[in-house]
C-alpha cells in the first residue's frame, strides 16, 4: 500500500479508510490526524465512509506535533532507545549480523513492533496520550528497555546460552540467535 514517492497519496488514504478503519473501528468515533492535506480531505473520506458511521477527525494544528502527537511526544522515543539497546549489542558483542542491510532492518523493526504489540505496554502508550494532555488519569508502566535488557542473567529458554532478551509476549529469556536469527515473533 505504499506509493512510489513515499508520499501518502489519495488512493492510499481512500484504502486505508475503506479496508483499515471503518471496517475495524466502532461508531461513534474520533480520529485525530496531523495536519497533511491528503488525509484530512474531509470529501474524500467521506466517500468511503459506511452509512450511518458517526465520526469526528480531530487535526493537530501544523508545527505543534511535537507537543501535540502521542507518538512524538513520547512513544518513538521508546522505540529509538529499544532499537539503540539492540545495536549497542550487536557492535559490542561482535555478533556477525549486519544491521543496515535492508533484510535485517525489517526484520529488526518487525520484531521490535511485535514486542512493542504486547498488552504490557498498553499503558505506556496511554501514558503517550496522558502526556500529550488527551488523557486526564497518568498512567504508570515498566518501559520496553528496563523489561526486555535491564534483566541480569538468565539461560535461554531453548538453549541454555547467556540471554540477550525477555520476551515481552511470553516472558521467556532468549539469547540473541534464538530472538533474533530464529525471528522470535508472536501472534
Amino acid at each position: 500500500m505504499a506509493s512510489k514517492s513515499g508520499k501518502v497519496s489519495k488512493d492510499i488514504v481512500t484504502t486505508w479508510f475503506s479496508t483499515i478503519f471503518f471496517p475495524n473501528v466502532d461508531s461513534p468515533a474520533t480520529l485525530i490526524l496531523d495536519s497533511l492535506t491528503t488525509q484530512t480531505n474531509d470529501q474524500l473520506i467521506h466517500k468511503v465512509c459506511p452509512p450511518n458511521f458517526e465520526f469526528e477527525f480531530l487535526t493537530i494544528p501544523p508545527g505543534t506535533t511535537s507537543i501535540a502527537q502521542p507518538l512524538d511526544v513520547f512513544f518513538f522515543r521508546q522505540w529509538k532507545n529499544f532499537v539503540r539497546k539492540f545495536s549497542d549489542y550487536v557492535l559490542m558483542t561482535e555478533v556477525d549480523v549486519q544491521l543496515a542491510q535492508r533484510d535485517n532492518i525489517l526484520r529488526l523493526q518487525s520484531l521490535v513492533h511485535n514486542q512493542f504489540s504486547s498488552p504490557r505496554y498498553e499503558s505506556m502508550i496511554r501514558y503517550a496520550w496522558f502526556k500529550c494532555g488527551y488523557l486526564e488519569d497518568r498512567q504508570e508502566f515498566v518501559n520496553p528497555v528496563e523489561y526486555c535488557f535491564d534483566i541480569g542473567y538468565h539461560p535461554c529458554s531453548a538453549c541454555g546460552n547467556n540471554n540477550f532478551i525477555r520476551c515481552s509476549w511470553c516472558t521467556n529469556y532468549i539469547c540473541f540467535d534464538h530472538f533474533f536469527t530464529d525471528y522470535h515473533f508472536h501472534n
